[in-house]
């Protein structure tokens, strides 16, 4: 029967209550009751399990005094309650994520993603620059003179090729437009050896 109507609070409750305490004099509190009330929080605050996610969780809820906390606050306390053991990372997580989920609560309504870039594209001019919106260069359709291929001369990956032809780098040998030069003939000197043939050896 006793444990039915029995209202039992938790340890730290007990522990918050006693860092709680005040005494404003003798006046108001004889120094011997403060005494005695001393002590009986010091036994309720049960030293032999407090340690330091305890304290911490204390020193947490002492610190934030704020009114603009006063929300957090009753969170943290009310989960302390539920479970004394409640370790300090655990308070951390459950601050995060009410602060979290309190900043995505100001957030003004975002319009659709994909309807805004849909019409943001259907709006957009077309560009006359050769550049594309990445900063990439887009081909402006004509082929390679390097080496035919469908790309600019700046990005094709022959440009520091040795051409087999006229031996210059930058193309290759399909591609050269180095016309070979045609053999000279001195004139002066076929004149002469036809006017002045070798003699014949006999």
């Amino acid at each position: 029967m006793v444990s039915l109507y029995d209202k039992r609070e938790s340890v730290f409750a007990r522990r918050y209550a006693a860092l709680q305490m005040e005494w404003k004099g003798h006046d108001a509190e004889p120094t011997a009751v403060f005494f005695g009330r001393l002590r009986r929080e010091i036994t309720n605050f049960e030293l032999s399990t407090f340690k330091s996610d305890q304290l911490g969780g204390l020193l947490l809820l002492l610190a934030m005094r704020s009114p603009s906390l006063d929300k957090l606050r009753t969170l943290i306390l009310t989960k302390m309650r539920e479970d004394p053991a409640m370790t300090l990372s655990q308070c951390e997580d459950l601050m995060l994520d009410h602060l979290a989920t309190a900043y995505e609560q100001k957030l003004p309504e975002q319009p659709n993603v994909s309807q805004v870039h849909g019409w943001a594209n259907r709006c957009k001019k077309p560009k006359s620059s050769a550049n594309d919106q990445s900063g990439k260069k887009v081909s402006s359709g004509k082929s390679c003179y390097r080496c035919n291929g469908p790309h600019d001369a700046d990005q094709c990956r022959f440009k520091d090729a040795e051409c087999h032809k006229c031996g210059r780098k930058g193309h290759l040998k399909r591609n050269c437009k180095v016309v070979p030069k045609a053999p000279r003939f001195n004139v002066f000197a076929e004149e002469r050896v036809l006017l002045n043939p070798p003699p014949k050896k006999y």
